[in-house]
């Protein structure tokens, strides 16, 4: 029988071992973990999305109303009390256009804290009002533009409204300081009827041309349902100014006179163009019904003013439904409609044609 060797004493060791390979791997682990966070750190902060077109003109137009009522407030000071009322106006009717626009875009991403070694900006001199008229004018272009060219229909409705609003200040503030109003409210195109003639009296609609420009492209891409409503308002119109003219006082009377004329024609050559002219789809009627009390001169122009208002939101609403190269005519005819309600004495609104944003 052979003699029992002594077994070597190895399980300690192969603990130690194991230990040790247990430590190397957590080891290596937390390396890892932090080497991950360090890349993590370097890697570029995000960036705001390039804007779209839709976003260019928006924030276009949002600056340009911001803008407008800071001026506006900044030209009040030591100006007459009449202008004073019409900068107070274009302040507050720019900050509702503001709003409406959806304000100053905000990414959400941090912004880099400003260079103390940054020279401070020389102050600028307060503007007058005369300056106000001025980018008045040109922000009323610049939206009428837009309206006619931005994709969403939606937005071009808005940007129409708030050419015709600038519009009308342009027409109240011009004659506040005593200057002639020139190049408001162009979009592109003219509407098919709407010449100013001289002999217009203040207070009065503008006394416009019988027939369109052979040469005015005409809106084909507008839906049916807009070309039915845009021919029944405009010949409803025409209708509602002859009787009109037959229970109002000169200057009025011309006036509606003027106005019967220019709104039958328009109504005839829409019909015309739309193909809807002695068709059994032509909205067109022989009478209208009209509100009682017309002999009262108090109602009769309550009438003028709320068939003016009516065709701003008619055409704002055919502006929005409407293809991108039809719009242009139907932006001229919303911005003349405006000028007459207010011509006959409607009050100033900061959105017209949007009855939704009324008050």
């Amino acid at each position: 029988m052979s003699p029992l060797r002594p077994t070597p004493r190895t399980g300690g060791a192969a603990r130690r071992r194991i230990s040790a390979l247990r430590y190397a791997v957590a080891v290596l682990a937390v390396a890892t973990a932090l080497a991950g966070c360090g890349i993590r750190l370097e890697t570029p902060a995000p960036t705001a999305p390039a804007p779209d077109l839709t976003e260019i003109v928006r924030s276009r137009s949002v600056d340009d109303a911001l803008e407008l009522a800071a001026r506006a407030r900044a030209a009040s000071t030591g100006a007459s009390p009449a202008v004073q009322q019409v900068l107070a106006r274009v302040a507050d009717f720019s900050d509702q256009h503001a709003v409406e626009l959806g304000g100053t875009y905000d990414s959400g991403l941090a912004t880099p804290m400003p260079s103390t070694l940054t020279p401070a900006a020389e102050p600028t001199a307060v503007p007058d009002a005369t300056q106000v008229l001025a980018l008045l004018t040109t922000a009323d272009q610049t939206a009428a533009a837009d309206a006619a060219d931005v994709p969403g229909g939606a937005l071009a409705r808005l940007l129409a409204s708030i050419a015709a609003s600038r519009a009308d200040l342009v027409a109240q503030l011009a004659p506040a300081l005593g200057v002639p109003a020139t190049g408001a409210g162009s979009p592109a195109a003219s509407p098919p009827v709407a010449a100013p003639a001289d002999g217009a009296t203040a207070g009065s609609p503008s006394r416009t041309a019988d027939s369109a420009s052979p040469s005015t492209p005409q809106p084909a891409d507008v839906p049916t349902t807009d070309r039915i409503g845009l021919v029944a308002a405009e010949d409803q119109s025409g209708y509602a100014y002859e009787v009109l003219a037959a229970k109002l006082d000169e200057p009025r009377r011309e006036a509606a006179r003027a106005a019967a004329a220019v709104h039958r024609t328009r109504a005839e050559t829409w019909a015309q163009v739309w193909a809807l002219d002695a068709t059994t789809s032509d909205p067109r009627r022989a009478t209208y019904a009209l509100p009682a009390g017309l002999d009262d001169p108090a109602t009769a122009l309550a009438l003028a003013q709320s068939l003016a208002m009516g065709l701003t939101t008619t055409y704002a609403t055919a502006v929005a439904d409407s293809a991108r190269a039809s719009r242009p005519e139907l932006i001229a005819s919303l911005l003349a409609a405006s000028s007459d309600a207010a011509a006959w004495g409607a009050p100033a609104v900061a959105f017209p044609g949007l009855p939704e944003r009324a008050g």
